[in-house]
């Protein structure tokens, strides 16, 4: 089947079905919240949502313990690899962008990293599947990973590119 067909009538919703944060409020809140966020992916949180109750809630989302990175990407990761493995050849893109914030006063925001002596942020790696049938249509991620340390990568830097790829050779 081909990538384009695969990927046609996908939507958010069917994507993130699958969330399992604990509550069927808090998987409806994702969904729902997610859904703003990717029809207005120009705008900041307050703005791409619809009224101040919904920033609220999504800051007490994101909060939430259960509310981890590979948590909420997991049902994505899972149809990803649905896809892919309907395509005879998928190849992997791998790239790591680096988010960084201006510092303006001290303290310095929690959980990020120093970058510059002006700079805070964190890095984030990013595993793309694609389709290898001509199209180069995406898949979908396979992998997404943000860090805030090199150490946290030092030495092993082929299991970054690695990580959540096994399924690409049947294992």
């Amino acid at each position: 089947m081909e990538a384009t067909t695969m990927m046609a009538d996908l939507t958010l919703s069917d994507e993130l079905q699958d969330v399992d944060l604990g509550d069927k409020r808090r998987n409806e809140r994702y969904v729902r919240i997610a859904g703003r966020l990717a029809a207005q992916p120009d705008k900041s949180v307050p703005d791409a949502m619809e009224n101040h109750a919904e920033v609220e809630a999504y800051y007490r989302l994101m909060s939430n313990d259960a509310a981890e990175h590979q948590t909420l990407l997991e049902p994505h990761f899972d149809k990803t690899s649905r896809r892919s493995e309907a395509s005879q050849t998928v190849l992997v893109a791998h790239d790591t962008t680096e988010f960084a914030y201006a510092i303006h006063d001290e303290p310095s925001r929690e959980n990020l990293a120093r970058l510059r002596a002006n700079q805070q942020g964190f890095h984030w790696h990013a595993s793309l599947a694609v389709s290898a049938d001509g199209t180069r249509a995406p898949l979908g991620l396979v992998a997404s990973r943000p860090y805030v340390h090199a150490s946290q990568i030092e030495g092993q830097e082929a299991l970054r590119f690695l990580a959540r790829a096994e399924w690409t050779s049947g294992q």
